[in-house]
C-alpha cells in the first residue's frame, strides 16, 4: 500500500519525465492512478507467489496462471476490438491481478500447500 501511496503522491512530476507532450504527460498522469491502485493486490498476488513457490506449488500455480491468462487475453481482445481506451487495458490488468490474488489466498488459506514431502494435486 506504500508503494501505492508513493506512485499517487509523485504521479504528475512522474509524468513529466516520460514526454514534452502535455497531453502524453497528462494521460501518463492519470494512467499511474491505476498503477497506484494495483500495489496493495499486486502486492498480495507477488508475495503468495512467492511463498507457494518456495514451498514447491508450482502445478496450483500454473493451471491458476493459465485460467487467468485466458481471462485477461478475452478482456484484452475486447478492449482492442470495442476501440477502448488504455484506462480500460489498465482495468482489465487490475481484474487479472486480483484473478491471481483471489485464488492464491484461497490456496493460502486452505494450507494445502504446506504439506512436507507430499506432491502438490
Amino acid at each position: 500500500m506504500g508503494t501505492g501511496l508513493v506512485v499517487l503522491a509523485v504521479r504528475v512530476p512522474l509524468a513529466g519525465l516520460f514526454t514534452d507532450d502535455p497531453a502524453v504527460e497528462a494521460m501518463t498522469a492519470d494512467l499511474l492512478v491505476w498503477v497506484a491502485a494495483l500495489q496493495p493486490i499486486a502486492g498480495v498476488a507477488f508475495t503468495l507467489d512467492g511463498i507457494l513457490i518456495g514451498a514447491g506449488d508450482l502445478r496450483y500455480l500454473a493451471r491458476a496462471m493459465v485460467a487467468v491468462a485466458v481471462g485477461f487475453l478475452g478482456l484484452a481482445l475486447a478492449v482492442l476490438a470495442l476501440d477502448l481506451s488504455v484506462a480500460w487495458l489498465w482495468a482489465a490488468v487490475r481484474l487479472m491481478m486480483a484473478g491471481r490474488a483471489v485464488p492464491l489466498l484461497v490456496r493460502f488459506h486452505r494450507g494445502r500447500w504446506a504439506v512436507l514431502g507430499a506432491d502438490h494435486p
